[in-house]
């Protein structure tokens, strides 16, 4: 997830009139659905919010504890974290379980790796510092990337994952010779309600939304399998490619929905929550009709 979030309007840009008055969008993002909405917003737009997943946590206890006697026994030569909500949940048990001292002097000794800001400062509110910092704009590639240069053959590496395993990073570490141990302590699930994807579906495959803006693979997943259930993903696979423009944040979330037959008409250069708002404003008002 996108670490900051700008109005897209600048200053040289800003109409009298919303830009995008009379459209209708729809957002699936869940942990910045407001935030997101109200960008949309602020143009003139409708926006239907409708979250695709939810956060769940794992019971994990026997897996962390683990995880702990081997980093303490100086048994992990790298550890990488990938998000901020991964990093907190982590040391909050590590800490309820009265190891985080133990934990903090073993990462001091180990080469820490996070991808981008979030894990990053996450981190350093528990007083821990960071070997490699995950380069702009933080994405998967950009991970593999940082590994690539680390000399991984013949070493132990740790992989604390997001909501879901992430397999080409898992798929790197593995492919440079190292000894891979993952760890998941949270799921990316469907939100208990689902009223608000399936009213997404319906407006989208009517013709009623301008434009879907994904902002992670899971909710390319999500959004289609509550398609499926009433038998309606061939519609709005067909509604997503013609009359609805399909906006994705950056190339995991494309290579997702390509995967499931979906063109993505707009990508922003840098794969971040403002440039791809941004994007969506200037296809919708100028270079772009949905219908």
């Amino acid at each position: 997830m996108p670490d900051s979030v700008t109005n897209p309007v600048t200053t040289s840009t800003r109409r009298a009139a919303p830009q995008l008055e009379g459209r209708t969008v729809g957002v699936l993002e869940a942990r910045m659905t407001d935030t997101i909405a109200t960008l949309f917003e602020r143009e003139g737009a409708v926006v239907v919010r409708a979250p695709a997943l939810a956060e769940a946590v794992v019971d994990a206890t026997a897996e962390i504890k683990a995880w702990v006697e081997t980093l303490v026994e100086d048994r992990y030569d790298v550890v990488v974290f990938l998000t901020g909500v991964g990093v907190t949940r982590l040391l909050d048990e590590i800490e309820r379980l009265g190891h985080l001292d133990a934990v903090r002097a073993a990462l001091g000794r180990t080469t820490v790796v996070a991808r981008g800001p979030k894990p990053s400062a996450a981190l350093g509110r528990r007083r821990i510092g960071v070997s490699v910092a995950v380069a702009e704009p933080w994405t998967t590639q950009a991970c593999v990337d940082a590994l690539r240069a680390l000399p991984l053959a013949g070493k132990r590496v740790a992989l604390v994952h997001f909501g879901e395993r992430s397999n080409p990073l898992a798929e790197a570490i593995q492919q440079s010779g190292a000894i891979l141990d993952e760890l998941c302590i949270y799921e990316w699930r469907l939100p208990d309600d689902l009223g608000p994807l399936d009213k997404l579906v319906g407006l989208t495959i009517d013709g009623r939304v301008d434009a879907v803006v994904f902002t992670s693979q899971v909710q390319v997943r999500h959004f289609l399998e509550v398609a499926a259930r009433s038998e309606r993903e061939a519609p709005l696979i067909e509604a997503l490619n013609a009359w609805t423009v399909t906006a994705s944040i950056g190339p995991t979330c494309s290579a997702a929905l390509v995967a499931r037959g979906i063109t993505p008409r707009i990508e922003p250069a840098r794969p971040k929550l403002g440039p791809l708002v941004e994007r969506v404003v200037q296809y919708l008002a100028v270079e772009g009709n949905a219908r």
